[in-house]
């Protein structure tokens, strides 16, 4: 009698090394767009915590525009605004994180007493209208017409170096530097840098029409 014997077939070391190469090149997009979807999703979420606050700060000096009465509202300074019972002080491109001192970064607002004026004294109710890691670049508030004032408000979230008024070691950068502005107002989100799905700009501008016109 004959015996037989048995044959078995297998992977050859070259199909082997076939098969790795497509199951590494389809984990490693797989991969790359989890991360993508990953950094788009929290590019989403840092946009609109950041125009949400944007949102906050105009409705609010809006409100108080629209129905303080007539001499309660008060330029006293480029660094303090007053309207109605509230007191403004916007700390430029000071980066506010909670637990510090609200009153030295961001836009911290409070409630004046009756009868104090805008400059003198201490206020009550103190609080930070920024969000964590954020900043006010720009707060503008000047009568445009008859009645008529004009809010232009821009918050901006992120590190230093994310923005095009700083440079890549988050210092502001200079004049002589022509390829990054150095203007806090205009400033936006650098593209294409690690870290930019971390980084958002909000701008608003509206102009009201004060309602109340009387003391």
């Amino acid at each position: 009698m004959h015996s037989k014997k048995n044959k078995t077939s297998g992977f050859t070391i070259l199909e082997l090394l076939i098969a790795t190469t497509v199951f590494t090149i389809i984990l490693l997009v797989a991969t790359t767009g989890i991360i993508r979807i990953g950094n788009l999703y929290y590019k989403g979420i840092t946009s609109a915590r950041t125009q949400d606050v944007a949102r906050t700060i105009t409705s609010e000096i809006t409100t108080d525009l629209q129905f303080a009465s007539g001499s309660k509202i008060l330029g006293s300074s480029p660094n303090i605004f007053c309207v109605g019972d509230k007191r403004y002080t916007p700390n430029f491109d000071v980066v506010y994180r909670t637990g510090q001192n609200e009153a030295t970064s961001g836009l911290y607002v409070e409630t004046l007493p009756a009868g104090q004026t805008c400059n003198g004294g201490t206020a009550s109710g103190g609080k930070q209208m920024l969000g964590n890691n954020m900043r006010l670049l720009k707060f503008n508030v000047f009568l445009t017409g008859s009645e008529l004032w004009t809010v232009n408000i821009k918050v901006a979230y992120g590190a230093d170096d994310l923005l095009t008024h700083r440079n890549n070691n988050g210092s502001t950068v200079s004049t002589t530097e022509p390829a990054i502005t150095n203007d806090r107002e205009s400033a936006q989100c650098k593209s294409g840098i690690a870290g930019s799905n971390f980084c958002a700009v909000a701008q608003l501008d509206i102009t009201v029409k004060k309602r109340l016109n009387n003391d």
